[in-house]
């Protein structure tokens, strides 16, 4: 069976185009939102893995992105948090990696989030994916409910989780 993921956008490269209180302030919220968590991920087993690039991120932000990383490591299930993520940059990364193994692997193979996405849940009444796992979403099924984040709660995922299952999933075919 395959591990189940759960993947949330945190930050996207381009929202670094913002006004540099507004990053500030998204950078804060982060960085206490990793340390207030935690001890939840540790109880629920689930194991947190930043994805997206780390250069930019302030030190303590990324601090607490390694002790969150170390303390869940044992966890048996996964909550990606792409942070300073840009699915383009992603697939410009493979493509270079895969130029000097193209004979080895699959072009698929060199992806780092390889997993494909079955639902994507996209809040704030924008329906597009925004530079998010482009590559991993092909075949998602999208769900744009027409409310903000902070208004996302139980019902509202389990009517998307509930319309999900009931999809028939041809893949393409």
């Amino acid at each position: 069976m395959r591990q189940k993921i759960l993947t949330v956008f945190a930050l996207a490269s381009t929202n670094w185009k913002r006004e540099i209180s507004e990053i500030g302030h998204l950078l804060c919220l982060a960085s206490q939102a990793l340390l207030q968590f935690t001890p939840v991920c540790i109880r629920e087993n689930i194991r947190v893995e930043i994805i997206g690039s780390k250069t930019r991120l302030p030190k303590t932000l990324i601090n607490n992105i390694n002790t969150v990383e170390q303390k869940t490591s044992p966890g048996k299930r996964l909550l990606r948090i792409a942070q300073d993520y840009s699915s383009r940059d992603s697939i410009l990364a493979t493509v270079e990696s895969f130029q000097a193994h193209k004979d080895t692997l699959k072009f698929s193979d060199f992806m780092v989030n390889t997993q494909n996405v079955g639902l994507l849940i996209r809040t704030g009444k924008e329906q597009r994916l925004s530079d998010f796992m482009l590559w991993e979403c092909a075949f998602a099924e999208l769900h744009f409910p027409d409310i903000f984040w902070p208004d996302f709660d139980q019902q509202t995922l389990a009517k998307a989780i509930n319309r999900y299952e009931q999809r028939d999933r041809r893949f393409g075919v």
